[in-house]
């Protein structure tokens, strides 16, 4: 998982196309009937021919890292729409900008329509609207990460050099805590039937410690369009969270016992750690 880029803006005209829509649904009076509408009016809206959603889809894409990869797993392209409030409990957010994640399709398949809140220090899973209404008054956090609010890597570390798995450094019991392993459990990133995640996450280590060394040997022989070139190869790799650990064991001075050489080879081109 990784912290999503929202320094980018919708396009007002979208903006307002996107209200014109949530508007219709706000209008309607049953909450069934709103619910329905939502999913209804929001499968009608979000198809390649909608001139107007393909271009708030390629804004959305722009958030993710490298080639739009999902901000969840980091190993399929973001080609869907994740509704952090699902519009099954909450229409009114099914047409809103800030409500929109970019997701793969395993990934929006897995998180579906579940919701959850801390009551009591505890995750509560949350069904229907009514559901949620009785727990008003107690103004229950969402346990799903907001990958556009929240960073994972404030919560967790990656084990790189071994399991590959996420681990999660808040204290256990806490919000922190329960927000974060609801997430990776939903997402199933760190399930023992998602090796395949786990794999991925070591293919991206060795990359980037191979593209690190190449800077690193070759230096003295690219100019400075090759050295912009292998930046931007770096950038769309996948798995940059991985990336990011390897930035922050660097500094920590743990990556050598993780990877030797690898540090050395950051000491030469120290640039990278702004990449």
């Amino acid at each position: 998982m990784i912290f999503l880029n929202t320094n980018i803006a919708l396009d007002a005209d979208l903006q307002g196309y996107l209200e014109e829509a949530q508007n219709k649904v706000n209008s309607v009076n049953s909450l069934d009937f709103k619910i329905k509408l939502a999913k209804e009016l929001f499968k009608i809206k979000n198809t390649n021919r909608n001139s107007k959603f393909l271009r708030i889809r390629n804004i959305l894409n722009k958030m993710c890292t490298g080639n739009q990869w999902c901000p969840y797993c980091e190993d399929s392209a973001a080609v869907q729409i994740d509704h952090l409030k699902p519009k099954t409990i909450f229409p009114e957010y099914a047409f809103v900008w800030n409500n929109y994640i970019p997701s793969c399709g395993e990934c929006n398949m897995l998180k579906g329509d579940s919701y959850a809140v801390v009551v009591d220090e505890q995750a509560q899973v949350i069904t229907s609207r009514e559901q949620l209404d009785l727990l008003s008054n107690q103004n229950p956090t969402p346990m799903f990460l907001n990958l556009r609010e929240e960073d994972p890597m404030m919560y967790s570390v990656i084990d790189i050099g071994c399991t590959y798995r996420y681990v999660i450094t808040s204290q256990p019991g806490t919000e922190e805590f329960l927000k974060i392993d609801y997430t990776l459990a939903t997402l199933k990133l760190n399930h023992q039937d998602s090796e395949r995640l786990n794999v991925s996450r070591k293919i991206a280590f060795t990359n980037f410690y191979y593209r690190i060394r190449f800077l690193s040997q070759e230096l003295d022989n690219l100019s400075p369009g090759q050295k912009a070139n292998c930046a931007e190869q770096l950038k769309q790799e996948p798995h940059q969270s991985v990336w990011q650990e390897i930035k922050r064991m660097y500094r920590v001075g743990k990556l050598t016992q993780i990877q030797p050489g690898f540090s050395e080879f950051i000491d030469t081109v120290p640039e990278v750690l702004n990449w």
